[in-house]
C-alpha cells in the first residue's frame, strides 16, 4: 500500500484524479485507490479499481466527495498479490462540477463570435 496522509477533502466537492501507471509482473488484476477519514473509517470517495498495463498509461477519474474531513484523512492505493508497480504524476485535484456548464447545451464554451461560423465566406 501506499499512503498519503492529511489531504482535506470537502464533502459534495468533485475531484479529478489522475495518475500514470506501468506494472510488470502483478498477480491481482486491479488496483485500488480511496481516501479514507481515519476517525471512523468511512471512505470519502466510493472504491475505485483500475489496471495497469505494461506500457505507461495515464489513468483519469472524476468523482464527488461523499464526506467532508479537514484532516485525519488517509490517500491510498494498493493491490494484493505480488509484482511491480509504478506510478507517476499522481494528482487528487478539486475541479467544478462537471454536470454543470453551457457546454452542456450547444457547441461553444463562450459566447460564439461572427469567426466561428464555418459557413461565414459562403454567400448562399
Amino acid at each position: 500500500m501506499i499512503a498519503q496522509h492529511e489531504l482535506p477533502i470537502r464533502g459534495a466537492q468533485w475531484y479529478r484524479l489522475s495518475l500514470r501507471t506501468r506494472a510488470e509482473g502483478l498477480t491481482s488484476k486491479e488496483i485500488t485507490w480511496t481516501v479514507q477519514n481515519t476517525a471512523n473509517w468511512q471512505a470519502l470517495f466510493e472504491y475505485q479499481n483500475f489496471a495497469p498495463k505494461a506500457e505507461w498509461q495515464t489513468n483519469t477519474v472524476v468523482l464527488q466527495a461523499k464526506d467532508t474531513a479537514a484532516k485525519g484523512t488517509k490517500f491510498q492505493i494498493w493491490f494484493t498479490g505480488t509484482g511491480k508497480l509504478w506510478l507517476a504524476d499522481v494528482r487528487l485535484e478539486p475541479i467544478q462540477d462537471p454536470t454543470v456548464g453551457r457546454w452542456l447545451d450547444g457547441l461553444y464554451l463562450t459566447q460564439p463570435a461572427d469567426w466561428d461560423d464555418p459557413y461565414r465566406f459562403f454567400g448562399w
